[in-house]
């Protein structure tokens, strides 16, 4: 009988102490407001000074945009306590707002009933602070119940913030469910969100062939700036079977449209889309080419371009070869010569100890025997 009442007593001790960890959690918050108005529009900055440590704080943050009349109470031009009611919770500002400007201090009660909504939903470490970034993104009952409804039933306090951080609409969500995208995970929608894949973006990029495009392709395209009009573009250059792989490298790279057809023009028209790759990777610029044609480089292939680039076969170290007796050494030769050292002194030396007439084949065999 004494150990139950001494469990009993521990019991109703730990409850208690979980119940004032629990209200000191989701206390009313205290901080300062800042606002710039632009005709009816209020964007609005919370500034809250947390103690961390004893002798130090630091300031978090958090910007919205309102409507006036999102408010109750709001006079422009008057100092006054005004109002944003919202299930998460209740703002209470006091300050002033003029039709430019505006400063003040505002306190958050946080909701009973919506917290307790949240504990039923199996959200856990619910804060004052997270509470207060959900009434400023005005996240509701529904909001959440639709959620759940399309899938997102397991996701976190935190993924759920990022949610109405980002303004991820039930619309939105349904908007790419129907295009495919229904089994999307939290952290990839919030990616969607943040690069702002659009669903119109979407039905543009599908629009070009690529109906299958995975949502990790998708992120790439718009991390990369990979747009509708850039995939039409190339279509019209012949490229219309380009993967999205390749379009991806192309936009890391900088394959630009421009830079294409310049390489188009020096009689590359059909050159892949991985040479072109390596073309840029390796730094084969048309004013390269150009000089290249101009030293009797003329038919000279994609592959041997790039050989040319990986191994610095420059214009210079051209100059200097054919300056020494070689001006019709194939590009073949002229790389051998870079991969072995041979340089224009050493062609010099053996022209000097062997035959001023000697071969570049004589020349590369003496180089690997070490002569």
């Amino acid at each position: 009988m004494r150990k139950i009442f001494i469990y009993s007593v521990i019991s109703c001790c730990l409850l208690s102490l979980s119940l004032i960890s629990m209200s000191m959690s989701q206390d009313t918050i205290k901080g300062k407001w800042t606002a710039k108005v632009k005709d009816d529009t209020i964007t609005m900055r919370m500034t809250v000074i947390e103690d961390k440590d004893k002798g130090s704080c630091h300031d978090w943050n958090y910007c919205r945009t309102f409507k006036k009349g999102d408010f109750t109470g709001l006079i422009w031009d008057k100092t006054q306590p005004f109002k944003l009611v919202r299930e998460p919770g209740t703002i209470s500002f006091n300050g002033k707002v003029s039709n430019k400007n505006g400063e003040g201090d505002f306190t958050f009660y946080p909701d009973k009933k919506f917290i307790e909504f949240l504990e039923s939903k199996n959200f856990d470490d619910i804060t004052s602070k997270k509470l207060l970034v959900l009434c400023l993104s005005d996240v509701n009952t529904r909001y959440v119940n639709d959620l759940f409804k399309l899938g997102y039933s397991g996701i976190s306090l935190s993924k759920l913030i990022a949610f109405a951080i980002h303004d991820i609409s039930i619309g939105y969500i349904k908007g790419l469910q129907n295009l495919g995208y229904s089994d999307l995970s939290a952290s990839k929608l919030i990616a969607f969100a943040v690069h702002d894949i659009s669903v119109e973006y979407i039905k543009k990029i599908h629009s070009l062939g690529f109906k299958d495009i995975s949502p990790s392709k998708l992120v790439s395209f718009r991390v990369h700036d990979v747009e509708a009009e850039y995939i039409k573009e190339l279509r019209d250059l012949g490229y219309s079977d380009i993967s999205a792989s390749n379009l991806i490298s192309f936009a890391v790279h900088d394959i630009t449209v421009e830079y294409i057809k310049e390489i188009h023009s020096f009689g590359f028209k059909d050159i892949s889309p991985s040479k072109l790759v390596s073309f840029r990777v390796h730094d084969v610029e048309p004013e390269y080419i150009r000089e290249l044609r101009d030293l009797g480089y003329s038919d000279i292939s994609a592959s041997k371009l790039i050989s040319f680039a990986v191994h610095g076969v420059s214009i210079g170290f051209i100059k200097e070869i054919h300056s020494v007796g070689f001006k019709d050494i194939s590009p073949s030769k002229l790389i051998s010569f870079r991969v072995h050292g041979i340089d224009k002194d050493y062609i010099k030396y053996v022209q000097s100890k062997w035959d001023k007439e000697v071969s570049a084949n004589k020349v590369i065999s003496l180089k690997i025997h070490d002569y």
